[in-house]
């Protein structure tokens, strides 16, 4: 079935049609040149060794040596991997409950109040994230932190706290970096979701006596499956992606302990110059991210068709 975008085209007379896709055709034609001509080059360089420190050597063909590489001896990258999959599903999982207590909490009623306290919750999502890995670089300082002072003035702890050098620290405060950001956009979707729903099935199911509890169990929870999953891809891609956090707080450290597979070809390419096995790694990434998003699908609808 031909999606109502198609069907306004080819509904029109064959003139009209040529007039719209000479409007369509340079903005098709941006994406290749931006998109398709860079990722075919990226591809192409994934096969060769291309060292930027010594260009006198040129572009040599190692076939799949790169990949060969990455996924038996790059012991980072592996490590990596690990460290990327840890934070997405920590992140993700973080945002989700936040977002959906927030969403609830907003959706009970609307008045001044409530409208100040959205416009609260989404200031940190109108913020860059450069900005907000400094705003948390600052604030988890050992000695100047005030998120130390905080919890030392309340006696929670004795002693500053190093949250961005102690490896079992290091990890969880990105996450929590993370999730103060992007909660709000969750937030967001959901109560969009939340506010779309009918109110009569609410005041059915307050005549037949049910409390609040099972509504939200049986009413409000199935009816934004549909939110909940985009909003888990949306977040569950980008998030696989973090770069920017990492960078501003830890740089992946201590040693690699926060280094995820951005912040490694960022390093490959920027501190050793290795452009052929850097866009091996971009290809590598690029596969999981695919790989995690349509499995991501599958799951989602297997779970809720059944």
């Amino acid at each position: 079935m031909k999606s109502v975008i198609f069907q306004q085209i080819y509904g029109k007379p064959r003139r009209h049609r040529w007039t719209i896709f000479a409007f369509v055709a340079p903005a098709f034609g941006i994406l290749i040149v931006i998109f398709g001509i860079s990722f075919a080059f990226s591809i192409w360089l994934s096969f060769h060794r291309f060292l930027l420190t010594r260009p006198k050597l040129g572009i040599t063909f190692v076939g799949l040596s790169n990949y060969f590489s990455l996924l038996w001896q790059d012991q980072v990258f592996q490590a990596a991997v690990k460290n990327t999959l840890l934070f997405t599903l920590g992140v993700v999982s973080l945002e989700l409950f936040f977002g959906l207590l927030l969403a609830l909490l907003l959706s009970f009623r609307t008045n001044r109040s409530t409208a100040a306290l959205r416009i609260v919750f989404l200031l940190p999502l109108m913020i860059t994230p450069v900005v907000v890995g400094l705003i948390w670089r600052y604030m988890l300082h050992s000695e100047l932190g005030v998120i130390n002072y905080i919890l030392m003035t309340l006696g929670i702890v004795k002693s500053p706290v190093a949250w961005l050098t102690n490896s079992s620290l290091a990890m969880p405060s990105i996450m929590v970096a993370d999730a103060w950001k992007y909660t709000p956009f969750v937030m967001l979707c959901l109560l969009a979701g939340i506010k779309a729903l009918p109110q009569e099935i609410y005041e059915a199911a307050r005549i037949d006596g049910a409390s609040p509890w099972k509504s939200f169990i049986h009413i409000t929870l199935p009816l934004i499956q549909p939110t909940i999953k985009v909003v888990l891809l949306f977040r569950t891609m980008d998030a696989f992606r973090i770069f920017d956090l990492v960078f501003m707080l830890t740089r992946g450290g201590p040693g690699t302990i926060t280094e995820t597979v951005s912040m490694h070809n960022y390093e490959v390419l920027a501190n050793y110059f290795r452009v052929g096995y850097a866009s091996a790694m971009s290809v590598m990434i690029l596969a999981m991210a695919l790989t995690i998003c349509l499995t991501y699908i599958l799951i989602l609808r297997t779970k809720w068709e059944a």
